[in-house]
């Protein structure tokens, strides 16, 4: 999904992929809009990372985009969005980690109804 720009409503959620077990990492390094309900109860998805480090073309995480993900782990949001909605990652794992690029307070309603720990201004280890 390099290449990806534009997720749809429903694109992924959990009547359209799902899986038996879950272990699936998510690389979206050119993401722009990720909409609402994208991958609402997404079982398979373990691990997720949102957008490339120093870029800024992120816009828009919707409405319960990875609402209910409850094998979800790690998430790196390497830009800072335009916008999050306040219920994009609610109800996903409690025991999951956040890395942000951002301070915290300047992104609206983030981290809105996240339950897990979210862990702010972080940079990529260098390769």
């Amino acid at each position: 999904m390099d290449n990806v720009t534009y997720i749809g409503d429903y694109a992924y959620h959990s009547h359209k992929h799902n899986s038996s077990t879950a272990n699936e990492t998510l690389n979206l390094p050119n993401i722009q809009t990720i909409g609402s309900y994208a991958f609402y109860q997404n079982m398979a998805l373990t691990k997720l990372t949102i957008g490339t480090y120093g870029n800024s073309n992120l816009q828009t995480i919707g409405a319960n985009a990875f609402r209910q993900c409850i094998n979800l782990t790690e998430i790196y949001i390497l830009e800072k969005p335009s916008s999050v909605n306040t219920a994009s990652f609610r109800d996903v794992n409690s025991s999951c980690v956040m890395n942000v690029v951002w301070s915290e307070g300047e992104v609206a309603n983030f981290p809105g109804n996240f339950p897990g720990t979210v862990n702010y201004n972080y940079v990529p280890p260098q390769s």
